[in-house]
């Protein structure tokens, strides 16, 4: 499987390149002003209101940046190669999600030795993550994960559904205690 960085790097003895950059420059610029028009007073005052404008003040600009390296990508394809973007878009969509979860957790726990270790592993896990699907190898790892299995009883578990299942009682707590200290 040819992954996307390997696309980048045949990109870059391409003249297109030049292109690429230009329409990451523009969808920068433009999520820049998206997020300056996002921190303006448009939501009413209140200590709910205030977490919320906090929240979206973190995560406007690589949210914003993510979904237009999405929208642009096919839009571009048929005239040029669209690699760069294809590279910039997770890695902006996981900047955005680490910072939503660690505003979650700052303003639901005290700021602690044991959150800025937490923050630490999971921002590497995150990386990591994306690190592997922009080499190419993700689906390759998420196959690993579900031929390694082991039975409890009559039911089948592969790593990769357990590992599912962290995330989704993880977000689901992080959803919970976002909700109470609103």
């Amino acid at each position: 499987m040819k992954g996307v960085w390997q696309g980048v790097v045949s990109d870059l003895t391409d003249q297109n390149v030049l292109l690429q950059a230009g329409v990451l420059v523009m969808v920068l610029a433009t999520a820049w002003g998206i997020q300056r028009l996002a921190r303006g007073n448009a939501l009413p005052q209140g200590r709910v209101w205030d977490i919320g404008r906090g929240g979206v003040k973190r995560v406007v600009f690589p949210l914003v940046s993510a979904l237009l390296f999405f929208a642009a990508a096919p839009l571009l394809r048929p005239v040029m190669s669209v690699n760069l973007l294809a590279l910039a878009a997770p890695i902006f969509l996981s900047l955005a999600g680490i910072r939503m979860v660690f505003y979650v957790l700052r303003h639901s726990f005290s700021n602690s030795v044991a959150l800025s270790n937490f923050e630490r592993g999971f921002s590497l896990l995150v990386w990591g993550v994306v690190a592997l699907y922009i080499a190419g190898v993700l689906p390759e790892v998420i196959d690993i994960l579900e031929s390694t299995g082991f039975h409890i009883g009559k039911q089948s578990v592969n790593l990769w559904q357990i590992l599912q299942g962290i995330a989704a009682v993880m977000v689901t707590v992080f959803g919970a205690l976002w909700l109470s200290g609103v």
